[in-house]
C-alpha cells in the first residue's frame, strides 16, 4: 500500500491535466463587411494588460476562434491588412465557451494609417493572405478534432511562408494530438524561435514536457515562456506543477501556483501540498478550502483529508 505522501502527490500531478481543460474558447463571426472577410484579423486585448493577447485570422466565413483564453475582460479589435483597427468591441471571456458577433458596416480606421502591427511582418511574406486562409481553414478543422485535414492546411500555409510563426505553432498542436512528440517539439521550438510572444506554443511545449514528466526541462520552457509574457497563468502553473513534481517545494513553487489558481483552480492542492510540507498550516488552510469545490472526487478527498488533519495540529 502506498504512502499518504507519495499517493497525495500522483493526485496533485494528476490535477495538471484536468485544470488545463479549464480556459475558455472564444468563438466569433464578422458579419456585414464590405471587402472579403478573410482579409480581416481579429485581436484580443486584455484589458488588465493593455497588450495583444492573442490574434485570430478570420475564414471566408467570417469565423474566427480563440482557444484557451484566460477568463477577464477583453477588447475585441478587427484589424485590416494595413493594422488598422476598424471596430473595436469589449467582451467579458467567463466559461468554457464565449461567441461574440461582430457587424462591421461601413468601417472606417479607428486609429491612423501607419501605426505598428505585428501583422505587417506576415504581409510582407504573405502579400496575398494565402498562408493565413490557410491558418483559418486548418484551425477551423482544428477545433471539429479533424487532425488530418487541419494538418494539411498548416502544412500548405507553410509552404507559402516558411517563417510563419502561427502554422508552425498550430502543427505542433496537431502533432502533439496525436502523440507524435518529436514533431510536436519541433514545430513549437521553431515556434517561438520565430516569434517568443508565441504563447500558446510556449505553453503546450512546456505541458509536453511535464506530461513526459521531464520536470527540469517543463521548468526551463516555462520561465522561457513567462519572460516573454509575465501574465500567462498557465505557464506559471505548468512552472509551479514542474517544481513540485521535482521535489522542490522552497523558492517560487508555491507563488506560481498561486498566481495560477486564478484561472486552474487545482493548483490549489498543489499549492496546499507544499505548504503543509513546508509547515505553513495557515497559509495552506485557504487553498485547501478552495480544494473543496473542485470537480475531482480525489481532489476533494485529498483536500477534506488534509483539513482534518490541519484541525488535529496546532496552527502555525
Amino acid at each position: 500500500m502506498s504512502s499518504p505522501s507519495r499517493a497525495l502527490l500522483v493526485v496533485s500531478l494528476c490535477s495538471l491535466a484536468i485544470a488545463f481543460g479549464e480556459n475558455s474558447t472564444v468563438r466569433g463571426e464578422l458579419r456585414d463587411g464590405a471587402e472579403p472577410l478573410d482579409r480581416y484579423a481579429v485581436y484580443l486585448v486584455s484589458s488588465q494588460r493593455g497588450s495583444d493577447s492573442d490574434r485570430a485570422y478570420v475564414s471566408s466565413s467570417g469565423s474566427f476562434q480563440f482557444r484557451s483564453v484566460v477568463p477577464g475582460n477583453y477588447m475585441l479589435e478587427v484589424r485590416n491588412m494595413q493594422g488598422d483597427v476598424i471596430r473595436q468591441q469589449s467582451i467579458t471571456v467567463a466559461g468554457m465557451a464565449v461567441e461574440a458577433f461582430v457587424s462591421l458596416g461601413h468601417t472606417r480606421p479607428a486609429v491612423t494609417p501607419g501605426q505598428p502591427s505585428i501583422s505587417v511582418s506576415q504581409l510582407r511574406r504573405d502579400p496575398d493572405g494565402r498562408a493565413a486562409r490557410e491558418l483559418a481553414q486548418g484551425e477551423e478543422f482544428l477545433l471539429r478534432k479533424d487532425l488530418s485535414n487541419a494538418r494539411k492546411h498548416f502544412v500548405r500555409a507553410l509552404k507559402v511562408d516558411p517563417d510563419y510563426a502561427e502554422a508552425h505553432a498550430e502543427l505542433g498542436t496537431c502533432a502533439f494530438r496525436a502523440g507524435q512528440m518529436d514533431e510536436a517539439k519541433q514545430e513549437f521550438e521553431r515556434a517561438v524561435a520565430l516569434d517568443p510572444k508565441q504563447i500558446v506554443a510556449w505553453g503546450n511545449l512546456a505541458t509536453m514536457l511535464f506530461q513526459s514528466k521531464t520536470f527540469g526541462q517543463a521548468e526551463q520552457v516555462a520561465r522561457q515562456g513567462l519572460a516573454a509574457e509575465p501574465g500567462d497563468r498557465k505557464l506559471h502553473f505548468v512552472l509551479g506543477a514542474a517544481r513540485f513534481g521535482q521535489g522542490v517545494l522552497e523558492g517560487d513553487t508555491v507563488e506560481h501556483l498561486e498566481l495560477a489558481s486564478v484561472s486552474y483552480p487545482n493548483a490549489h492542492l498543489m499549492a496546499a501540498e507544499a505548504l503543509v510540507r513546508l509547515g505553513d498550516m495557515k497559509r495552506a488552510r485557504p487553498h485547501l478550502e478552495a480544494s473543496l469545490i473542485s470537480n475531482n472526487a480525489a481532489i476533494r478527498a485529498r483536500a477534506e483529508y488534509l483539513l482534518g488533519k490541519l484541525e488535529r495540529s496546532p496552527a502555525k
